[in-house]
């Protein structure tokens, strides 16, 4: 389903506007940077700049590739460590289900290079962001999305943003389970009961599962750290079979 095409990246131009790109170089198509010879080390390269040991993320691909064949989960790595759409490519080569992100900016990158399954592990807001998402729904009958709702307010708003115009198939929705004090998540059970009902009843958004994020609490004792991870757990299996 994930096609990814790295051509238009591989033949953007980039120069010495971008960071870590040789200050006296003249202007090149990414696909020809390799080509050049350039050496960290030998002091070809600006500094400050990050490396990625080649084998150590191959490594790192087999491990999560191995990993999730071996549990049976489907993993969507969280594309805003890199936006490198080199490294989604090779994560979905790796067997990865498909990409998470953090908005919508981050969705029409990956919408761009072909990722077809795509996670935005964050609320959708804004009327700009409904319909920009609604139009890639528009121009992409294959694409799979999924964002987080964590309150009626935030579905009413969805729904006067899409009044206009409607997607061509409904919006798809994973209410997110929060904690007290958390920044973001309906807080109780009876809350995220009543906004998965107001979401059946939506004309526009369609509930597609549960979500939940443990790492505002996780404290490092890793005995406290699995009660709190297992009672946040029982919460989502309790909701999951209401």
């Amino acid at each position: 389903m994930n096609a990814i095409d790295l051509s238009p990246l591989l033949a953007e131009v980039v120069d010495a506007t971008t960071k870590g790109y040789p200050l006296s170089a003249a202007p090149l198509p990414l696909a020809a940077i390799g080509a050049q010879g350039w050496r960290l080390l030998d002091g070809d390269l600006p500094l400050p700049l990050a490396v990625i040991r080649e084998s150590a993320l191959a490594h790192n691909h087999a491990w999560m590739r191995d990993f999730t064949a071996a549990t049976g989960v489907l993993l969507a790595p969280h594309g805003k460590t890199t936006m490198a759409p080199q490294i989604f490519a090779q994560q979905l080569a790796a067997g990865a289900w498909g990409m998470t992100v953090a908005n919508v900016q981050q969705l029409v990158i990956c919408a761009r290079f072909g990722v077809r399954r795509i996670l935005m592990a964050n609320q959708l807001l804004g009327t700009l962001e409904v319909r920009t998402v609604i139009g890639l729904l528009r121009r992409h009958p294959d694409l799979e999305f999924h964002f987080l709702v964590d309150s009626t307010a935030q579905l009413a708003a969805i729904e006067a943003a899409a009044a206009a115009d409607p997607p061509p198939r409904k919006l798809m929705a994973l209410i997110e389970l929060g904690v007290p004090g958390g920044r973001a998540g309906a807080r109780t059970h009876d809350a995220a009961l009543a906004l998965a009902r107001a979401i059946d009843a939506s004309r526009c958004v369609a509930l597609s599962g549960l979500e939940c994020y443990e790492g505002l609490q996780i404290s490092g004792d890793a005995a406290q750290d699995a009660l709190t991870v297992g009672a946040l757990m029982q919460r989502v299996k309790e909701l999951a079979i209401a």
